[in-house]
């Protein structure tokens, strides 16, 4: 007897595990032993990374973007290496291209959606802040004073016009506009966040794979915070020393992609062959 075929629209839902928020630092700590394992090969990659961004950065407009549409397609790479790397075999320089080769329309799309969503946030908001009545041309109203130079004899009771700008609530006016850019990226960061690990491992398209990143994220966002100041507060250490720690932090972010899925998703163990003979 054959067996029911399930109806076409139910989809079995991905595994989803909840962690400790201090799995966020773990992330970074295992990424680290996986950098640790190949430390030339994944230099190489930095270098490649920054040579491709340097590169599509030189092309007028388009250079603007560069690191956020191609974040994903390049991060990809590091992914493919850490597979390889964590079962046991040697990861080479091309792998760092693994991205062009398994899904490049996707993780582009991925780096693209992120781009326009980003835009459409703080166009939004400064949209609302015009509407509120925050004044953007302040800045340059108050600096005029300055580049006018002293006037030749000042009034005895100066009276400051009605529509003059007030420091206070300008700058109020930015913060509260720049925190609640924060705010509305925060969804937007966890969407992009394991994209493309999503899409390498699981197959998903765009929208799926952004989805289930906001998700799974959301449900471990102790962890996703605890990771996020870690890697950051790195990212600082690594500017000090005329930005040459980049050469770590970069790996080290685009390698805890990979042991953050492995960790949150729960998923069973990814081979290379899984991914890269298809």
């Amino acid at each position: 007897m054959q067996a029911p075929v399930p109806p076409p629209d139910t989809e079995p839902s991905l595994p989803r595990r909840q962690v400790a928020a201090a799995q966020g630092w773990r992330w970074i700590v295992e990424a680290f032993w996986l950098f640790r394992e190949a430390p030339l090969t994944f230099l190489m990659f930095t270098l490649a990374y920054f040579s491709i961004l340097m590169l599509v950065g030189s092309v007028p407009l388009l250079g603007t973007f560069a690191g956020p549409l191609l974040a994903p397609i390049l991060s990809a790479g590091f992914i493919v290496a850490a597979i390889k790397i964590e079962h046991g075999d040697e990861a080479s320089l091309a792998d760092f291209f693994a991205g062009f080769k398994l899904a490049p329309r996707d993780l582009l799309m991925t780096g693209l959606w992120y781009i326009v969503m980003v835009m459409t946030i703080a166009l939004s908001l400064v949209m609302v802040a015009v509407l509120a009545g925050v004044d953007f041309g302040g800045l340059s109203t108050l600096a005029e004073p300055a580049s006018q130079g002293a006037p030749a004899a000042a009034p005895a009771v100066p009276e400051a016009p009605p529509d003059a700008a007030n420091p206070a609530d300008f700058s109020t006016g930015l913060v509260l506009l720049f925190g609640s850019m924060v705010l509305c990226s925060l969804p937007l960061a966890l969407a992009y966040w394991l994209a493309p690990a999503y899409i390498i491992k699981a197959k998903l398209s765009v929208a799926e794979a952004m989805r289930e990143s906001v998700m799974v994220g959301w449900q471990n966002k102790g962890a996703f915070l605890v990771y996020t100041l870690a890697i950051a507060a790195l990212g600082g250490l690594a500017l000090i020393p005329f930005g040459l720690g980049l050469v770590v932090w970069v790996p080290l972010v685009s390698l805890s992609a990979y042991t953050c899925y492995r960790d949150m998703v729960g998923a069973s163990p990814i081979t290379p062959a899984e991914i890269l003979v298809e």
